[in-house]
């Protein structure tokens, strides 16, 4: 199962992740790490954790924090990632900050 919504939010709006990401996107040079690979050079947006956190693993300080589990993507290769098209995105950058963003009925069961 997904991390529920409440905890995500509190999680990715936290002190400890965002030096952790900022910590990482610093590693990785502000650089998103698929276009790296493509010879392309494109800022990251997000840093993205391989294993999926979910309700089952929050808590798994390797799964959240550990640089193994993380990788440095543009907004374009996260969606893909987790395949969705642009109505389907519950997450938005407003201002710099990680927000959720409202989902109509159809969305709202719709894995992350």
């Amino acid at each position: 199962m997904n991390l529920n919504r409440k905890t995500a939010q509190t999680f990715y709006n936290s002190k400890a992740w965002k030096r952790c990401k900022e910590a990482y996107l610093s590693k990785a040079n502000h650089l998103c790490e698929i276009c790296l690979e493509q010879g392309k050079y494109t800022p990251a947006d997000i840093v993205h954790h391989k294993i999926f956190l979910t309700d089952e693993n929050y808590g798994d300080a390797a799964l959240m924090f550990g640089f193994d589990n993380l990788q440095a993507v543009c907004i374009e290769h996260h969606n893909d990632i987790h395949g969705k098209t642009k109505t389907q995105r519950r997450w938005a950058f407003i201002d710099g900050e990680l927000v959720t963003k409202e989902l109509d009925a159809t969305q709202k069961d719709a894995p992350l």
